[in-house]
């Protein structure tokens, strides 16, 4: 079992749910966003801070943009075509700060991941999910997924459907998919499930080929940012 610990999440499990239902039909887009300023102690400018160095798995794409990907692929399926745009840099170490991601699915489905941790910003999965208290709670959504029959906006889970044919005449609601979705740690039920496993009572929710399906795209992401750095 790989730790991938948000497919654990009540919330994200609801948004799979209501994408898997159909409650916003087929689904076109998604727009993800990973912004936050991590503190300066974090980068301790030291050789054996493994953070500042890539080839040791530094850099917020293989720290937290992993995560990221793994929500992708649970949500919508495998990543098939990737792009990447490496941001600036402030800290001018040598990992990268920002980068936003293009991604094609299997299933034609296209979207895109915005993950940067030198830009301060509400918009994280930390900052709003409000499952780890150490971060201070934002009453935003990170994510906005786009179907043929409305919008769900997460974690708020908000479902805009529309009046009409849908066109920019139609008239869109809102309301809450599911309100009253307890906030649970991830990390606890990540824990509870690896102990049935090795108790033999289930199975992996997250087994070694999604790691690596999510090291794949990783890796073509830092392959896409150091071409283009290339061509500079």
């Amino acid at each position: 079992m790989i730790g991938h610990h948000r497919r654990f999440s009540p919330k994200l499990q609801e948004l799979k749910r209501a994408i898997d239902c159909g409650a916003i039909g087929n689904v076109i887009s998604f727009e993800s966003v990973w912004c936050i300023k991590k503190n300066d102690e974090y980068f301790n400018n030291d050789e054996t801070n493994w953070r500042i160095h890539a080839s040791q798995g530094g850099g917020p794409l293989a720290i937290n943009g992993i995560h990221e990907i793994d929500t992708v692929r649970f949500l919508f399926g495998e990543i098939n075509l990737t792009k990447a745009i490496l941001g600036q840099s402030s800290r001018h170490l040598a990992i990268e700060e920002n980068i936003t991601a293009i991604f094609k699915l299997e299933n034609e489905i296209i979207g895109t991941l915005l993950i940067g941790d030198n830009i301060p910003s509400p918009f994280s999965y930390e900052k709003t999910m409000n499952e780890n208290r150490s971060f201070p709670s934002s009453n935003v959504d990170f994510l906005k997924v786009f179907g043929d029959k409305g919008v769900i906006t997460f974690p708020s889970l908000t479902l805009y459907p529309y009046d009409g044919s849908g066109d920019w005449f139609s008239v869109f609601s809102a309301n809450v998919i599911n309100s009253k979705i307890a906030c649970e740690d991830p990390l606890k039920l990540e824990m509870d499930h690896f102990i049935r496993i090795i108790e033999g009572k289930d199975t992996p929710l997250v087994n070694i080929d999604d790691a690596l399906s999510n090291m794949v795209v990783v890796d073509k992401i830092k392959q896409e940012i150091k071409s283009e750095s290339l061509n500079l």
